[in-house]
């Protein structure tokens, strides 16, 4: 019996041992973990620091360590919105000063995102994702800072005089120096809308679609000069012609200057009242090359 109770007690050394090795190992495990913890906790509180530090211009910009943050060269920022940071820091300026926005962060980040959607079109879904905010809100900023962008932009869209055109006339335009203005309408598709009366107006039998409708004016040195005001896609080019200020305000001179147009673009009645001259040269159909004497008459 004394042998027994010898290694018995033998036994309970042993296990109290191991118990005791056990409850080492949790209590380092433990500690482990909650250092890991707190390094976690550590990364996230510096993370938080660094979002905060990006915003500290505007406590309020709500477009936080996007994808604008990423975009260091001219290169990558024309990819995206086609303009250099140059042309971003002008335009930046600009709306600032016409803007109840005055924080610069806020704006410059709103317009970057207005100058990608017009460059890439993406959809509010896509872009939102990209800039960190809603699908709702930034459909907000589009449509508010467009209205600012054409603000600030229209006064660069100017008639040019004479002189300045025929200073700057390319020498394809050798036989066709009196042209003043080339003369085009263009159409963007739009949603349906639910009013029936500007479904009518709006729907265009050449696009078969809902369009707005716009007269674009470029003089031959390629600079856009002239924007008309905006039509339902139902409105002809001889109407948008003939209410255009290239006609009610006789911005060409009777007799002496031309425009020049496709074929498709009819407005010869109009021009015969006017005493404005028309230029329509040859043009490639079917992407076949021009014959050797249309080629001579350009």
């Amino acid at each position: 019996m004394k042998e027994v109770a010898e290694q018995f007690k033998r036994m309970s050394s042993v296990l109290k041992s191991d118990i005791t090795n056990i409850v080492s190992s949790t209590s380092a495990c433990s500690d482990s973990s909650n250092d890991s913890v707190s390094g976690a906790k550590s990364s996230s509180s510096d993370t938080q620091d660094r979002n905060g530090f990006i915003s500290t211009a505007c406590q309020t910009d709500p477009i936080n360590l996007n994808l604008f943050d990423l975009i260091s060269t001219d290169e990558q920022l024309k990819a995206f919105t086609g303009v250099t940071f140059t042309t971003l820091n002008l335009l930046l300026k600009l709306v600032l000063d016409i803007s109840d926005e005055k924080c610069e962060t806020t704006m410059k980040n709103r317009i970057l995102l207005t100058l990608c959607k017009l460059r890439l079109n993406l959809s509010y879904e896509c872009l939102g994702a990209l800039v960190n905010i809603d699908r709702r809100r930034c459909g907000e900023y589009f449509a508010s800072t467009l209205h600012l962008l054409s603000m600030v932009l229209r006064h660069t869209i100017y008639w040019p005089s004479k002189e300045e055109i025929a200073l700057n006339m390319p020498q394809c335009f050798s036989k066709y120096r009196n042209t003043r203005v080339i003369l085009d309408c263009t159409e963007v598709t739009i949603i349906s809308p639910h009013c029936l009366r500007c479904k009518i107006r709006l729907y265009s039998h050449y696009k078969k679609n809902h369009t707005v409708k716009v007269m674009v004016g470029v003089a031959p040195s390629g600079l856009i000069v002239y924007l008309s005001k905006v039509y339902g896609g139902r409105a002809s080019d001889n109407q948008i012609f003939a209410e255009s200020e290239i006609v009610t305000k006789k911005l060409l001179d009777p007799h002496v200057d031309a425009v020049m147009v496709d074929k498709g673009f009819r407005v010869d009645k109009v021009c015969t009242e006017q005493g404005i001259k028309i230029h329509r040269p040859p043009f490639i159909k079917k992407k076949q090359q021009l014959t050797a004497a249309k080629a001579k008459k350009m």
